[in-house]
């Protein structure tokens, strides 16, 4: 199969050519990108930011293996996010999954609409309120979740398999505290 008259070496139309520069470029950036990490690292103790940079750099640094799942799966990682909600509470709202994860409502909505569409989600009216919409995983949003769950609990394990337990329980106290207290503004 041709494109743009080359042969094809993958799904996304991407010639060898073109697979083996994209791939010498990234070196070269991950390269550039581990000196100017090494500062970065340096600066983090001056800043007075260092707890909110901390947080979202771990963060990132915990979804960078998503990718490959976003591609697989055609599901972008605000999606994950919200089938990780549903799953943990059927039948909350889209208010609910917003105001648990500190979400913007229009995003939880956008990426409701999706997940609605591809049918990894359905929603069904409350019987006790009818203007209430109850979310829940269908059997393909449930087949995804455990699928990439266990990827992403296996991960985890990983990362937190360097602290001690006396470590990771004090690491998810200190998270829920700070949760809390952010709640409470």
């Amino acid at each position: 199969m041709l494109w743009r008259g080359r042969p094809i070496a993958n799904k996304l139309g991407l010639c060898v050519g073109e697979l083996s520069l994209i791939a010498k470029r990234t070196a070269a950036t991950r390269t550039k990108a581990g000196a100017g990490s090494a500062r970065l690292a340096k600066w983090l103790g001056n800043s007075d930011l260092a707890l909110g940079l901390r947080l979202a750099v771990m963060m990132n640094l915990i979804v960078r293996p998503y990718g490959a799942y976003k591609v697989k799966y055609r599901l972008p990682l605000m999606d994950w996010r919200v089938m990780m909600c549903i799953a943990a509470a059927p039948g909350a709202t889209a208010q609910d999954i917003a105001d648990f994860g500190g979400f913007d409502k229009m995003t939880i909505s956008v990426s409701l609409k999706r997940l609605i569409a591809r049918g990894r989600v359905a929603r069904r009216p409350d019987a006790a309120d009818g203007r209430r919409l109850l979310l829940q995983l269908t059997p393909a949003g449930q087949a995804i979740y455990r699928e990439l769950g266990v990827d992403v609990r296996n991960m985890e394990a990983k990362l937190l398999a360097r602290l001690s337990a006396a470590d990771r329980s004090e690491l998810s106290n200190m998270l829920d505290r700070l949760i809390g207290a952010l709640r409470a503004q």
